[in-house]
C-alpha cells in the first residue's frame, strides 16, 4: 500500500509543475507603452557667428568708422542671452523652451517615456519649470542658463546636452539672433545668426555639382565656332561680324564663372535647337520679331510668344520653314 501512495503521491507532484508552468507560461507580459521615439541630442553642429553688418553694432562704433563691415570692433565687447519674457499680450511671464506634455523614448532613456522638460532635467539633475518663483527659477538664476559670446561666436555640438540648451535659448531670441544666414538681413536687431554646418557643406557640395557640370558643358559647347555661336543665339543675344572663336569662348565664359546656374539653364533648354532654329529664321527673314517676344510669319501672320513659335515650326504642316531657313543658310554660306 505505502508503494502505491508513494506512486500516486509522485504523479501527484508532476502534474502539479505542469499545471504551474502552464498556468506561468499563459500569464501575459506587461505591454511596452506605446511612445514614438525621438533624438533630442543629435548628431550636429551649429556655429553662431555675428552678423556681417549688425545694424544693432553701429553705436558702438567710433564716429566715421566703417558700419558695414564689422559687427564687433573691439575684443573686450560680449552679449549676453537668457530666455526672453513674453509679451503681456502672450500672458506674460518666461518663453516656454522645453514641452512637457508629449511624452517621447529616446535612445539615452530607451525604457523611459519622458517628456522634453523631464529629459533635459534627468541630465541636468535640476527642477526646468518655468514657472518656479525667480530666485528657484533655474532659466533667471543658473549660469547655464546664459549664453555669453564675443566676437567670436561659439560652436555648439548638439549632441551634447549644455551645448544643446544653448542652441534652444539662442532660439528664443527671435528679435537678436537670425535663424540663419539668408535671414541675417532681414531685422536690424539681429546682432548673431545659426548657421547649421550640415547645411552648409550640403550647400558647398550643391555649388561644386553645379560648377562642375557647367565646366563639362562649356568644354562640349567650346569645341567649335557654330557651337558657341549657337550658345549665343539661344541666349537671346547677338555676335558682332567679325567675332572669332576667341571672342565667343570668352563671352560663353563669363556666364559660366559668373553664374553656372543661369549658363546650365540656357545650355540645356530642351528647346535648345529650335531657339537656334528661330533665330536663323528671323535673321534670314523666315520669320518677324515684331516685338520683344512676339512673332509673326514674314507675311505678317500673327504667331505669338517663342513657346508659341517652337509649337508652329513643329508642326509638320510648317515644315517648309525649316527647309526655308536650311536653304537659305547654305546660299548665304556658299556666297
Amino acid at each position: 500500500m505505502s508503494l502505491k501512495r508513494e506512486i500516486f503521491s509522485g504523479k501527484g507532484k508532476e502534474e502539479n509543475k505542469e499545471n504551474t508552468a502552464t498556468t506561468v507560461a499563459e500569464t501575459p507580459k506587461t505591454k511596452k507603452a506605446d511612445y514614438p521615439t525621438i533624438n533630442w541630442l543629435p548628431k550636429k553642429i551649429i556655429v553662431v557667428k555675428p552678423v556681417q553688418a549688425g545694424a544693432r553694432w553701429a553705436e558702438l562704433l567710433v564716429k566715421g568708422e566703417d558700419k558695414r563691415n564689422e559687427p564687433f570692433m573691439f575684443n573686450k565687447i560680449k552679449r549676453s542671452y537668457q530666455v526672453p519674457l513674453r509679451p503681456a499680450t502672450q500672458g506674460g511671464g518666461l518663453h516656454v523652451l522645453l514641452d512637457n506634455s508629449k511624452r517621447y523614448y529616446t535612445p539615452q532613456f530607451p525604457n523611459e517615456a519622458l517628456t522634453e522638460q523631464e529629459f533635459f532635467e534627468k541630465l541636468l539633475g535640476t527642477n526646468l519649470n518655468p514657472l518656479l518663483p525667480v530666485a528657484e527659477n533655474f532659466w533667471r538664476v543658473d549660469k547655464r542658463s546664459r549664453v555669453t559670446m564675443d566676437k567670436r561666436g561659439l560652436r555648439l555640438d548638439l549632441s551634447n546636452v549644455l551645448d544643446n540648451l544653448k542652441e534652444k535659448i539662442l532660439r528664443s531670441n527671435k528679435r537678436k539672433i537670425a535663424p540663419s544666414p539668408e535671414l541675417q538681413d532681414t531685422r536690424a536687431s539681429y546682432e548673431f545668426m545659426l548657421l547649421d554646418e550640415s547645411v552648409q557643406v550640403d550647400k558647398l557640395a550643391e555649388i561644386a555639382d553645379l560648377k562642375t557640370s557647367a565646366a563639362i558643358r562649356f568644354a562640349e559647347i567650346a569645341q567649335s565656332e557654330k557651337t558657341m555661336l549657337d550658345f549665343i543665339k539661344v541666349k537671346g543675344g547677338g555676335a558682332p561680324h567679325n567675332a572669332d572663336a576667341k571672342w565667343l569662348k570668352g563671352e560663353i565664359y563669363k556666364i559660366v564663372e559668373g553664374d553656372p546656374k543661369l549658363f546650365l539653364s540656357y545650355a540645356n533648354d530642351p528647346y535648345y535647337n529650335d531657339k537656334v532654329l528661330i533665330y536663323d529664321a528671323v535673321q534670314l527673314g523666315v520669320l518677324r520679331k515684331v516685338k520683344e517676344n512676339q512673332y509673326t510669319s514674314d507675311s505678317g501672320a500673327t504667331i505669338g510668344s517663342i513657346n508659341d513659335v517652337i509649337t508652329y515650326i513643329n508642326d509638320h504642316q510648317n515644315e517648309i520653314i525649316k527647309l526655308r531657313v536650311q536653304e537659305l543658310k547654305s546660299i548665304k554660306e556658299s556666297k
